[in-house]
């Protein structure tokens, strides 16, 4: 990671958006993507996608080839830390703790959450999708 470029707020707002519509096309099957693609699309300057990309990638865009969007995909992912896992406990176990426990997703954010602690005498020790509440 020594080599990245620092990046700007601005650029990590847009990091997301870019791996959301980078998903999409990876899943409609296309291999390579341009930088006027997503400027078309997200309505952010040519320029300044290929100054985002080029401050997180590991491999540079050809000219008449673009980008392959599953490197660009890991490469996105790599820098978000979305490779990395972090361990995390839940303070509040009410329907929006339960909602955080019940969504399967925060797995493939790099997020582990270990446990759920409520003051709400009915929830101390219930499990709920093989997560334990204490108090």
């Amino acid at each position: 990671m020594s080599k990245l470029k620092s990046v700007s707020i601005h650029q990590l707002e847009r990091y997301p958006v870019y791996l959301k519509y980078l998903n999409n096309l990876n899943q409609d099957g296309v291999r390579n993507v341009f930088s006027w693609m997503l400027s078309e699309e997200l309505g952010i300057s040519e320029e300044q996608v290929r100054k985002d990309f080029q401050a997180i990638s590991t491999i540079s865009g050809q000219t008449k080839r673009g980008r392959v969007v599953i490197q660009l995909i890991d490469d996105i992912e790599t820098f978000l830390g979305y490779r990395d896992t972090t361990n995390a406990i839940l303070i509040g176990a009410g329907h929006l703790g339960q909602a955080f426990l019940n969504y399967d997703g925060f797995s493939d954010l790099g997020l582990n959450i270990l446990a759920a602690f409520d003051i709400d005498e009915k929830l101390i020790g219930k499990t709920i999708i093989k997560k334990l509440f204490f108090l």
